[in-house]
């Protein structure tokens, strides 16, 4: 549990003043009923151990893993252009873009940590 934004030496120190203002508000009711004077200061009590509590201000910090694995949908395009061979004797735009989706290559690495799906278009 943290306590934002002030530390414990602010929570003791307002606890203090706190006590001796109780103690004070004991002392000034010596007139009143036992029974009244009781109940008033429970109260006073009471609103000084809410306040340190809102001054405390405690958090908790929750952090919840994502079991799913990120989709990824790669689209290949298989139009004719694509069987068109960019230097002479090379492989083809198609041929290029499966050796991408091979295992080894840095593509195919890369989405093997996600659930990918390869869609071909024309």
């Amino acid at each position: 549990m943290m306590l934002a934004p002030y530390g414990w030496w602010t929570i003791g120190l307002g606890g203090v003043a706190g006590l001796v203002g109780l103690v004070a508000t004991w002392r000034r009711l010596a007139g009143v009923a036992t029974a009244r004077r009781v109940t008033l200061v429970g109260l006073r009590a009471l609103a000084v151990a809410c306040l340190l509590i809102f001054l405390a201000n405690p958090t908790t910090e929750r952090r919840q893993r994502v079991e799913e694995r990120p989709r990824v949908a790669v689209l290949v395009d298989r139009s004719a252009s694509m069987g068109v061979k960019d230097a002479p004797g090379g492989a083809s735009r198609m041929a290029w873009a499966a050796g991408l989706l091979r295992p080894g290559a840095p593509l195919a690495g890369a989405l093997a940590r996600t659930e990918s799906i390869v869609l071909l278009f024309a």
